[in-house]
Parts: structure tokens; sequence; C-alpha cells
């Protein structure tokens, strides 16, 4: 696993550790280390909706980065190597509200 940057607060254990699994066994101690509650900032697509002057709606599929706290247990998928994390937004976005429903696929190579 490439360990990326890290702080960690020594007296209450806080902080943060970026990092991008490389094999599959990285993938599975990733999924191990999350607890409910984390907050996981990753790059995702997300389709978004936008209305027109007429009233006609189209649908783009953009490139975000948001950050979800955990409100479930994550899913390890073993066949594919990936990790399924959901949870509400909890960072500010112009194209997601605060409290939107989310969920990351984590895989080999994600930061």
């Amino acid at each position: 696993m490439k360990i990326q940057g890290k702080k960690i607060v020594a007296k209450n254990g806080s902080g943060y550790v970026r990092v991008s699994p490389e094999t599959n066994e990285d993938v599975w101690h990733l999924y191990n280390l999350l607890s409910l509650s984390d907050q996981i900032t990753m790059s995702t697509v997300r389709k978004v909706k936008s209305s027109s002057a007429t009233g006609s709606v189209s649908s783009n599929k953009l490139r975000l980065t948001l950050t979800l706290k955990m409100d479930t247990l994550p899913v390890y998928d073993a066949t594919n190597s990936s990790i399924r994390i959901s949870g509400i937004n909890s960072s500010e976005s112009n194209h997601v509200k605060m409290g939107a429903a989310h969920t990351f696929t984590l895989t080999l190579n994600d930061r």
C-alpha cells in the first residue's frame, strides 16, 4: 500500500491518512481499518441534472471530489478487489447537497 500522506494527533488519535492500495491484500487491510463515522474523501463520478430556461432537463456526468461520512459498514468484494463505501455527503459542493447519499467504490490504485 502506498501511503501518500498522513497526520495523526497523538492525544486523541484523530487525523488523516492518504493511501492508494496496490494489491488485493492492501484492499483487504484497508477494509478492516474502516469503521462507522469515518470520513472518506474520494474523486467520483456523479450524474447531475440541470434545467434550462425553457424547462428542458439535461443530465451530465461530472467528476467530483466528495467527502462522505460512513453511515453503514463497508462491503468488501473479493472477486473484484473492491470496497463499496456508502455514506452521507459532508462537504459543500455546487452539484451535490449536504446530506445527500452517495456510494464510493474503492478499487486497486484508487487514491
